[in-house]
Protein backbone atom coordinates (compact mmCIF):
# COMPACT_ATOMS: atom_id res chain seq x y z
CA UNK A 1 0.00 0.00 0.00
CA UNK A 2 1.34 3.41 -0.99
CA UNK A 3 1.12 6.09 1.72
CA UNK A 4 0.27 9.64 0.75
CA UNK A 5 1.13 12.80 2.68
CA UNK A 6 -2.06 14.63 3.63
CA UNK A 7 -1.92 18.41 3.37
CA UNK A 8 -4.39 20.71 5.13
CA UNK A 9 -6.08 22.89 2.48
CA UNK A 10 -9.46 24.59 2.03
CA UNK A 11 -12.20 21.98 1.79
CA UNK A 12 -14.34 22.82 -1.28
CA UNK A 13 -17.18 21.05 -3.02
CA UNK A 14 -17.18 23.29 -6.08
CA UNK A 15 -16.01 26.65 -7.40
CA UNK A 16 -15.49 28.54 -10.64
CA UNK A 17 -12.03 28.40 -12.19
CA UNK A 18 -10.87 31.92 -13.07
CA UNK A 19 -7.23 31.51 -14.15
CA UNK A 20 -4.38 29.05 -14.13
CA UNK A 21 -0.66 29.73 -13.69
CA UNK A 22 2.61 27.85 -14.11
CA UNK A 23 5.86 28.75 -12.36
CA UNK A 24 9.30 27.33 -11.67
CA UNK A 25 10.54 27.67 -8.10
CA UNK A 26 14.35 27.64 -7.75
CA UNK A 27 13.93 25.78 -4.44
CA UNK A 28 10.94 23.52 -5.10
CA UNK A 29 10.77 22.94 -8.86
CA UNK A 30 7.77 23.32 -11.19
CA UNK A 31 4.30 24.13 -9.87
CA UNK A 32 0.93 25.25 -11.18
CA UNK A 33 -1.64 27.48 -9.54
CA UNK A 34 -5.39 27.71 -10.03
CA UNK A 35 -7.43 30.75 -9.01
CA UNK A 36 -10.94 29.79 -7.87
CA UNK A 37 -13.90 32.01 -6.95
CA UNK A 38 -17.55 31.66 -5.96
CA UNK A 39 -16.48 28.77 -3.76
CA UNK A 40 -18.89 26.36 -2.13
CA UNK A 41 -17.24 25.10 1.01
CA UNK A 42 -17.65 21.60 2.39
CA UNK A 43 -16.77 22.87 5.88
CA UNK A 44 -18.16 25.55 8.21
CA UNK A 45 -15.49 27.97 6.92
CA UNK A 46 -16.89 30.00 4.02
CA UNK A 47 -14.25 30.62 1.35
CA UNK A 48 -14.84 33.28 -1.31
CA UNK A 49 -11.64 33.00 -3.39
CA UNK A 50 -8.84 30.43 -3.25
CA UNK A 51 -5.55 30.24 -5.13
CA UNK A 52 -4.35 26.66 -4.80
CA UNK A 53 -0.91 25.43 -5.90
CA UNK A 54 -0.33 21.99 -7.43
CA UNK A 55 3.05 20.24 -7.52
CA UNK A 56 4.54 19.55 -10.94
CA UNK A 57 3.99 20.84 -14.46
CA UNK A 58 0.37 19.65 -14.67
CA UNK A 59 -2.61 21.45 -13.19
CA UNK A 60 -3.80 18.04 -12.03
CA UNK A 61 -0.89 17.38 -9.66
CA UNK A 62 -1.05 17.03 -5.89
CA UNK A 63 -2.18 20.21 -4.11
CA UNK A 64 0.50 21.48 -1.77
CA UNK A 65 -0.20 25.15 -0.86
CA UNK A 66 -3.11 27.62 -0.89
CA UNK A 67 -4.08 31.21 -0.18
CA UNK A 68 -7.75 31.88 0.65
CA UNK A 69 -10.20 34.69 1.27
CA UNK A 70 -12.48 33.59 4.11
CA UNK A 71 -15.65 35.37 5.27
CA UNK A 72 -15.24 36.88 8.74
CA UNK A 73 -18.48 35.68 10.38
CA UNK A 74 -17.91 37.92 13.41
CA UNK A 75 -17.60 41.18 11.48
CA UNK A 76 -20.58 43.55 11.47
CA UNK A 77 -22.13 44.17 8.01
CA UNK A 78 -20.42 47.55 7.51
CA UNK A 79 -17.02 46.41 8.83
CA UNK A 80 -13.80 47.08 6.89
CA UNK A 81 -12.63 43.67 8.21
CA UNK A 82 -15.17 41.50 6.37
CA UNK A 83 -12.75 38.85 5.03
CA UNK A 84 -9.67 37.09 6.40
CA UNK A 85 -6.63 36.37 4.26
CA UNK A 86 -5.48 32.86 5.10
CA UNK A 87 -2.40 30.94 4.01
CA UNK A 88 -2.23 27.15 4.04
CA UNK A 89 1.54 26.52 3.87
CA UNK A 90 1.11 22.79 3.22
CA UNK A 91 4.47 21.33 2.29
CA UNK A 92 6.30 24.65 2.83
CA UNK A 93 5.69 25.04 6.54
CA UNK A 94 4.84 23.44 9.82
CA UNK A 95 1.71 25.51 10.55
CA UNK A 96 -1.63 24.18 9.29
CA UNK A 97 -3.02 27.66 8.70
CA UNK A 98 -1.81 31.26 8.97
CA UNK A 99 -4.19 34.19 9.36
CA UNK A 100 -2.67 37.30 7.74
CA UNK A 101 -5.38 39.64 8.97
CA UNK A 102 -8.81 40.84 7.96
CA UNK A 103 -9.80 43.48 5.41
CA UNK A 104 -12.63 44.14 3.01
CA UNK A 105 -10.07 44.13 0.15
CA UNK A 106 -9.93 40.32 0.25
CA UNK A 107 -13.58 40.19 -0.91
CA UNK A 108 -12.50 41.73 -4.23
CA UNK A 109 -11.19 39.10 -6.67
CA UNK A 110 -8.56 41.37 -8.28
CA UNK A 111 -7.16 42.54 -4.91
CA UNK A 112 -7.12 38.97 -3.62
CA UNK A 113 -5.39 37.69 -6.77
CA UNK A 114 -2.64 40.33 -6.56
CA UNK A 115 -1.93 39.57 -2.89
CA UNK A 116 -2.13 35.78 -3.31
CA UNK A 117 0.35 35.86 -6.22
CA UNK A 118 2.67 38.13 -4.22
CA UNK A 119 2.58 35.59 -1.37
CA UNK A 120 3.40 32.77 -3.80
CA UNK A 121 6.33 34.76 -5.23
CA UNK A 122 7.67 35.25 -1.70
CA UNK A 123 7.05 31.76 -0.29
CA UNK A 124 8.31 29.86 -3.35
CA UNK A 125 11.29 32.21 -3.89
CA UNK A 126 10.35 33.02 -7.48
CA UNK A 127 12.64 35.13 -9.65
CA UNK A 128 10.04 35.50 -12.42
CA UNK A 129 6.28 35.98 -12.16
CA UNK A 130 4.03 32.95 -12.76
CA UNK A 131 3.00 32.51 -16.39
CA UNK A 132 -0.76 32.67 -16.94
CA UNK A 133 -2.17 29.64 -18.74
CA UNK A 134 -5.37 29.42 -20.76
CA UNK A 135 -8.22 27.73 -18.89
CA UNK A 136 -9.75 25.04 -21.04
CA UNK A 137 -12.88 22.94 -20.82
CA UNK A 138 -10.66 19.87 -20.26
CA UNK A 139 -9.00 21.53 -17.28
CA UNK A 140 -12.40 22.48 -15.86
CA UNK A 141 -13.60 18.87 -16.14
CA UNK A 142 -10.47 17.28 -14.70
CA UNK A 143 -9.50 19.72 -11.93
CA UNK A 144 -9.69 18.21 -8.43
CA UNK A 145 -10.66 20.65 -5.73
CA UNK A 146 -8.27 20.85 -2.79
CA UNK A 147 -9.63 18.66 -0.06
CA UNK A 148 -8.78 15.56 1.90
CA UNK A 149 -11.74 13.47 0.75
CA UNK A 150 -13.02 12.82 -2.77
CA UNK A 151 -16.41 14.30 -3.64
CA UNK A 152 -18.28 14.57 -6.91
CA UNK A 153 -17.34 17.91 -8.44
CA UNK A 154 -19.23 20.07 -10.87
CA UNK A 155 -17.01 22.99 -11.94
CA UNK A 156 -18.02 25.56 -14.52
CA UNK A 157 -15.68 28.00 -16.29
CA UNK A 158 -16.12 31.56 -15.06
CA UNK A 159 -17.69 34.11 -17.39
CA UNK A 160 -14.92 36.73 -17.87
CA UNK A 161 -17.54 39.46 -18.32
CA UNK A 162 -18.64 39.04 -14.70
CA UNK A 163 -15.08 39.69 -13.43
CA UNK A 164 -13.42 42.57 -15.33
CA UNK A 165 -9.60 42.52 -15.60
CA UNK A 166 -7.54 44.36 -13.03
CA UNK A 167 -6.27 47.82 -13.95
CA UNK A 168 -2.70 46.73 -13.23
CA UNK A 169 -0.75 43.51 -13.41
CA UNK A 170 -0.53 41.44 -10.22
CA UNK A 171 3.20 42.06 -9.75
CA UNK A 172 2.45 45.81 -9.56
CA UNK A 173 0.56 45.30 -6.28
CA UNK A 174 2.63 47.98 -4.57
CA UNK A 175 1.58 50.71 -7.02
CA UNK A 176 -1.28 53.02 -6.08
CA UNK A 177 -4.06 53.42 -8.64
Amino acid sequence: MKMQNMVYLPHLNRAHIVKAYRFESPRFGPHCGVLLTDCESASPVRYVHVLVVDQGVEIFGAQCFAVASEINKNAPPDSPRSHFLGVFPGVLGSALHENLGAAHAWADLASFEQKALAIIVERFGLTQPPQELPTTAEMTRRYHFPQLHAFARDAQPLDPASHPPASKQWWQFWKKE
